[in-house]
């Protein structure tokens, strides 16, 4: 079964404007601002679900510098995120 992922152009987009209004784009300021994403999703719906450990546990920030600036990648590595992301899992059980 193939996940499809929709709005992604939007949320990039968003994320974008809110760096620029990060003065002087630092690595720190980016890792500060994925730690700040990653405290609201557990309190701003959609919450992860609590009930798996594993994919709360499974969340990960890569930080790393290119050419044009510091980069921050998040997301989580359980095999299933995009399912329950994309609430998928429904369709499973």
């Amino acid at each position: 079964m193939a996940a499809k992922i929709t709005g992604f152009d939007k949320v990039i987009a968003n994320l974008n404007k809110e760096v620029l209004k990060i003065e002087g784009l630092t690595m720190k300021g980016l890792i500060r601002s994925a730690f700040m994403i990653r405290r609201d999703m557990a309190v701003r719906p959609p919450l992860i679900p609590i009930d798996l450990g594993n994919l709360n546990a499974s969340w990960f920030i890569t930080p790393f510098r290119t050419t044009t600036g510091p980069v921050v990648f998040i997301g989580f590595t359980a095999n299933y995120a995009v399912y329950v992301h994309e609430d998928l899992m429904q369709k499973i059980q």
